[in-house]
């Protein structure tokens, strides 16, 4: 299994002009108000909204990041807690996000001969899918399983991206046992 960048964080980075261009409002407003709020999650947002907050947990080693924040907008722009991840990661897998013949379009294997990748997620990983993320110092991976009926979620800041795929690996050795 390997979760290497295949060009997606230039994607997101690409889906989020369109999304302002087509909707003329600002990214995290269209995101806030046709997904955010109706799914109840109030405590999601853009990193810009939280980088003078107490509760922001600043990165650890690699500094030189943490202050070019618009680099990452569509791809490591929003923060969140574990309650609203949740309620993300179950509303996708729900259908109450994308329809479920978007969700089979997004966990359909489109490279089986590289890294197994959908419109946006890995996939065969332990028969579920999901999606590990890096921004500077900061990792973040999710894992949806419909057939073990269970989402995983996790973040750092301080791993590094390439040890996402041990972690991973041994999450769900455990797990699946």
């Amino acid at each position: 299994m390997s979760f290497t960048d295949s060009g997606t964080n230039t994607s997101y980075f690409l889906l989020s002009n369109i999304v302002e261009q087509v909707s003329g409002k600002k990214y995290i407003d269209f995101l806030r108000e046709n997904f955010f709020t109706p799914l109840g999650m109030e405590h999601t947002g853009n990193i810009s909204e939280t980088v003078d907050s107490p509760e922001w947990s600043n990165g650890i080693s690699y500094d030189i990041y943490d202050d070019k924040l618009g680099l990452t907008k569509g791809a490591g722009d929003i923060v969140s807690n574990a309650e609203d991840i949740t309620t993300w990661m179950n509303a996708l897998r729900s259908g109450r996000v994308i329809s479920s013949k978007s969700l089979e379009a997004m966990i359909t294997d489109y490279s089986p001969e590289a890294d197994h990748y959908g419109y946006g997620m890995y996939l065969e990983i332990n028969g579920g899918y999901g999606h590990a993320g890096a921004v500077g110092t900061y990792t973040a991976y999710d894992y949806i399983n419909d057939d073990k009926d269970f989402t995983l979620f996790w973040t750092s800041n301080t791993m590094d991206a390439y040890s996402i795929n041990t972690l991973l690996e041994e999450i769900l050795s455990v797990l699946m046992d």
